[in-house]
């Protein structure tokens, strides 16, 4: 995993890059 979350990124969390980085992490962990 490497340095995209968007809490630590700066604490301003726009909704469209939280989903897409909820997407993305999804796709990692799923089967």
């Amino acid at each position: 995993m490497g340095g995209g979350h968007p809490i630590a990124a700066g604490g301003r969390i726009d909704r469209k890059r939280e989903q897409e980085f909820l997407e993305e992490l999804d796709r990692e962990l799923g089967p």
